[in-house]
């Protein structure tokens, strides 16, 4: 374990981790919203 050097692993570097969890949280949440989107979209040409 070198503690000199920033970040060696994204495990050894919580901030980094967070980013990518947040990251991939808001672009799962962006994809549902969007398919939400469409099914109001849907049942209202209905």
């Amino acid at each position: 374990m070198v503690q000199d050097s920033p970040c060696p692993r994204t495990l050894d570097c919580p901030a980094l981790l967070w980013v990518s969890t947040v990251r991939r949280i808001h672009q799962q949440t962006r994809t549902l919203i969007q398919a939400l989107a469409l099914t109001a979209q849907h049942f209202i040409h209905l």
